[in-house]
């Protein structure tokens, strides 16, 4: 799965971006747990939206 967040920059809140994390989780706690987990290590960010999707394999 991918975790993708959308970030915004705690010092401008205008300036975000997207960021997409390669994690293990299958169920819906465990994508929560992963964001918390990457927004505990990114302090001078604040994440305004977060979901998982599935990875896409290339042929």
């Amino acid at each position: 799965m991918h975790l993708v967040l959308r970030v915004c920059l705690l010092a401008q809140p205008a300036t975000c971006r997207e960021e997409r994390v390669s994690t293990n989780a299958l169920l819906p706690m465990e994508c929560f747990a992963a964001m918390n987990e990457w927004a505990t290590g990114h302090p001078s960010v604040i994440v305004r939206r977060f979901g998982c999707q599935r990875r896409r394999w290339a042929a």
